[in-house]
C-alpha cells in the first residue's frame, strides 16, 4: 500500500489559533473507536481524530493520502513515515515544549505510531482502543506515555 504525506491547500486561509484546534478536537470526544474510522459520531482512530479536528477548524490541513483511502492496519504505514511527514511540514520540538494544539507522536509498538493533541489543561485528546473507553477521550498524559512520546509538532501558521 502506497502512503504519502502532504499539506493540503484548501481551507479558509485564515490564521488558526491554538485554542481553535483544541475546541475542534473536543468535538470528537465520545466518538467510538473504529480502526480506520474517519467520521465524528460514528467512528475514529487517532489519525481520523487529527483529520476531523483540522477539518472542523477549516485548517488547510495535513492529510495522509493512501492508495486505497483506508488504513487496515497501522503496520501498513511504513515505520517512520508519519513521523517524517509531520517533521517535513510542522515545526518539531521536544515534548516538554508542547503547547495547546500541538500534535504529539508516540511509538507504541512494532511500527505502530499514535498521535494525539495536547490541550491547554495539560491533557491529551486521542482515540483509544483500550478498555474501558474504546473512544476518543480527553485524559491526563500518563507518565508511561510520556516516556514513549518522540516529539511534539506545531502546525504551520498556528497562532496564540
Amino acid at each position: 500500500m502506497a502512503c504519502s504525506f502532504q499539506v493540503m491547500t484548501s481551507g479558509s486561509g485564515l490564521p488558526m489559533r491554538r485554542l481553535d484546534v483544541v475546541i475542534s478536537a473536543r468535538r470528537c470526544v465520545g466518538t467510538p473507536f473504529q480502526h480506520g474510522g474517519r467520521l465524528i459520531g460514528f467512528g475514529l482512530d487517532c489519525l481520523g481524530m487529527i483529520f476531523e479536528t483540522l477539518k472542523g477548524c477549516n485548517y488547510p490541513g495535513l492529510e495522509v493520502v493512501l492508495s486505497d483511502k483506508r488504513v487496515h492496519n497501522y503496520r501498513s504505514i511504513p515505520k517512520g513515515e508519519l513521523y517524517a511527514g509531520l517533521n517535513k511540514y510542522c515545526t518539531r520540538k521536544p515534548p516538554s515544549e508542547a503547547r495547546p494544539g500541538d500534535i504529539l507522536i508516540q511509538w507504541v509498538g512494532d511500527n505502530q505510531q499514535h498521535v494525539m493533541f495536547f490541550t491547554e489543561r495539560g491533557t491529551v485528546i486521542h482515540a483509544t482502543d483500550k478498555q474501558p473507553w474504546m473512544a476518543v477521550v480527553e485524559q491526563r498524559l500518563l507518565p508511561s506515555w510520556k516516556r514513549n512520546i518522540i516529539n511534539a509538532f506545531e502546525l504551520p501558521g498556528i497562532t496564540d
